[in-house]
């Protein structure tokens, strides 16, 4: 917390989930903004989003959306 009680943050992280399955049994997805958005990781987030729609599993998705790791707006909402 800075002086007036604020809060800042610094994020180093690496995130490389490499390919995954969805488990036996799943019954629904939950993924984060960071994990969606944070390459090289994001591939296989979109990957396990990908095999849950195909299953017919519910997926949610939190949009705590962090301009650190999304400068680009634009490029954010094309990923």
């Amino acid at each position: 917390l800075d002086a007036t009680g604020v809060a800042s943050y610094d994020f180093d992280l690496r995130w490389d989930l490499g390919p995954r399955t969805l488990p036996p049994g799943a019954v629904a997805l939950h993924v984060g903004s960071i994990g969606a958005a944070l390459a090289p990781g994001r591939e296989a987030v979109a990957d396990l989003v990908d095999q849950a729609v195909a299953a017919g599993l519910p997926v949610s998705f939190d949009p705590n959306a962090r301009p650190a790791f999304t400068p680009d707006r634009a490029q954010a909402w094309a990923d």
